[in-house]
């Protein structure tokens, strides 16, 4: 009979594993990764464009924000010019 501590820690070894194989679908490009991206090549630059613009952290961010500084170059332009 396997002990019980044994048992939990294959438990553990499985989620681990499980973790980490979730944790390499859900790759992101870094700053590095960016800044390495030759600027000539288009097509490597649309594609990563749209893989960027497509995750859900950066469109919301992009419903948050953008409307606010909309807005607040409105406000400054119509006073700059009162």
């Amino acid at each position: 009979m396997v002990s019980r501590a044994r048992a939990c820690s294959r438990c553990e070894e499985e989620k681990r594993k499980k973790k980490k194989r979730k944790k390499k679908k859900k790759k992101s490009h870094t700053s590095a990764q960016v800044s390495n991206m030759p600027l000539f090549d288009l097509k490597k630059n649309l594609i990563f464009y749209g893989a960027y613009h497509r995750e859900p952290t950066n469109v919301a961010v992009h419903i948050a924000c953008v409307p606010m500084l909309l807005a607040t170059g409105l406000v400054l332009v119509r006073v700059r010019f009162r």
